[in-house]
């Protein structure tokens, strides 16, 4: 979500250096942008504000720091070089990516609307071509957003019988639960971000969870069929994707995707047949059935 604005301010100070304080499994979509690791020190730095956020920081003086964030702010420091961007407020239901770029705002630094182009300039270099892999997530980083397993089994076998190659991604939740999938089906379980992004330039299509992976197959411009029910796809929703949901009276139930429904019965309501039409009418219209083949 963050991306689209740290590409922006990377336009806006082409020479200056910039580091990412962030998550290390990120850095592969900032490497390219000459976005480097912060220095161990100023790592010590930043993370000092979350134990003393009262003193003013005098290290701060000669650096900028954005800091994005979701839900709560993490400190209530001000200093005039510390610019916090908010990606969820109360009541707002657009999506985080559209905050961060209205916060940049705020801050006189233009945010470019060209970011997707530019984001499958870098990462995008295997064009989605016909016949190719249709990639499942059956994962999330909630199990609570999770269509049941056993679907995306079914869905699976179902997809390869009509001539196409269905590939079951596991991420790491999947992979230390050990489980067991349907001989008929080919799994991969990709190690990093960067065998994750060799997968989806590969892929055709998507279909899986609001989940991570989905939202990056949007961003390069990969056609997908995307599940909803606790979160909301007009906050969460991978850009270009289409979306199933079943819309019952207490969905979405949350903003910050911190969920705290046990029945998880949006996703479960959601039924084989609807996503298998949903599935076939999309084929159909990007032409993926082999020759002699139906949807059907």
């Amino acid at each position: 979500m963050a991306w689209p604005t740290i590409w922006s301010i990377r336009k806006e100070f082409p020479t200056k250096p910039i580091f990412w304080a962030g998550k290390t499994a990120y850095l592969p979509f900032l490497t390219q942008l000459n976005i480097l690791p912060a220095p161990s020190d100023l790592l010590r730095d930043i993370r000092s504000l979350y134990i003393d956020s009262e003193q003013q920081p005098a290290w701060a003086d000669n650096i900028r720091i954005l800091w994005f964030y979701l839900g709560k702010k993490p400190f209530q420091i001000k200093h005039e070089n510390i610019f916090f961007l908010q990606g969820i407020q109360e009541g707002c239901w657009e999506s985080p990516r559209k905050l961060y770029a209205k916060e940049l705002a705020t801050y006189n630094i233009i945010f470019d609307t060209t970011w997707k182009r530019a984001f499958q300039n870098l990462f995008s270099k295997i064009p989605p071509l016909l016949g190719k892999k249709i990639l499942l997530f059956p994962g999330s980083g909630n199990p609570a957003k999770n269509w049941p397993l056993v679907q995306f089994f079914t869905l699976g076998t179902w997809i390869k019988k009509r001539g196409l190659s269905p590939l079951l991604i596991l991420g790491p939740v999947e992979q230390e639960q050990g489980i067991k999938t349907p001989d008929v089906l080919a799994v991969n379980t990709p190690q990093s971000m960067d065998d994750l992004i060799t997968l989806l330039q590969q892929a055709s299509f998507v279909i899986g969870n609001d989940s991570g992976p989905m939202h990056l197959a949007g961003y390069m411009g990969i056609q997908g069929l995307s599940l909803f029910g606790p979160t909301s796809p007009l906050q969460w929703g991978p850009p270009g994707m289409n979306i199933i949901c079943r819309n019952l009276q207490c969905s979405p139930c949350t903003q910050t995707a911190r969920i705290t429904c046990k029945t998880m019965e949006c996703m479960q309501k959601i039924t084989l047949e609807q996503v298998k039409k949903q599935c076939t009418i999309l084929f159909e219209k990007y032409n993926f059935f082999p020759q002699n083949k139906t949807g059907s």
